[in-house]
């Protein structure tokens, strides 16, 4: 097997995030946002399929808006 089939599965599921890719390949990359209400707050907007079939990266933190709490 080429390191190009190497598969890291579906990236993980990371709290208050959506996350977007198109391969699940050998670096291949996983971009993650925030969902509506929540603000990046730290780690990684990115994870990358590595050569140990793992996906590499900090997993982003995403905190909920201060905004959305505040009285109207």
């Amino acid at each position: 097997m080429s390191i190009s089939e190497f598969s890291c599965g579906i990236p993980p599921d990371v709290n208050n995030t959506d996350v977007e890719f198109h391969s699940t390949n050998y670096n291949s990359k996983a971009a993650y946002t925030c969902i509506e209400g929540y603000y990046h707050a730290n780690g990684s907007l990115m994870k990358t399929c590595g050569r140990e079939g793992m996906w590499e990266g900090e997993d982003m933190v995403c905190n909920k808006s201060k905004l959305l709490d505040s009285p109207i």
